[in-house]
């Protein structure tokens, strides 16, 4: 959910680690899979790893965008924003690729309404995440204080 991904890292960081942060897990998704998955090593497959990590460097920009002109809204407003913005760059960059690359058949309407579904599901759950976190964090500290 590399849209998912550059909406977080967006919110949390400036735009240069942000993209180094977004950078490393593409690097890491694609260590899975042609480490572990046994991802086919060959052109076609390795340009299509490049134009995701593209789309998700492009997504992390208009993360970064859309949050700081909506800095004054509530922060669940400005991330759902920012992930429409972020899921819509993603898929267009990888759209783009598919006249050199093929694949067009596969941004049909169905998926990619499921893949963003599924983006606002991985949102949702890694704020909460980062909630829990924080929230944990602030007991802990509260609890060394005493």
């Amino acid at each position: 959910p590399f849209a998912t991904f550059a909406v977080v890292a967006a919110a949390m960081l400036p735009l240069g680690p942000a993209l180094l942060v977004v950078a490393a897990a593409w690097l890491v998704n694609q260590a899975i899979g042609f480490g572990c998955l046994g991802y086919p090593v060959d052109t076609h497959t390795i340009l299509w790893g490049f134009a995701i990590g593209a789309a998700a460097l492009v997504a992390t920009a208009t993360s970064t965008f859309v949050l700081r002109l909506l800095r004054q809204t509530g922060t669940p407003v400005a991330l759902g924003f920012a992930l429409v913005g972020a899921y819509a760059a993603y898929e267009f960059v990888l759209f783009a690729a598919t006249p050199i690359l093929g694949g067009a058949g596969a941004f049909t309407l169905t998926i990619v309404r499921r893949l963003g579904v599924l983006s606002l599901l991985w949102l949702i759950g890694l704020v909460a995440a980062c909630e829990v976190f924080r929230l944990l964090r602030s007991v802990r500290r509260r609890q060394m204080a005493s």
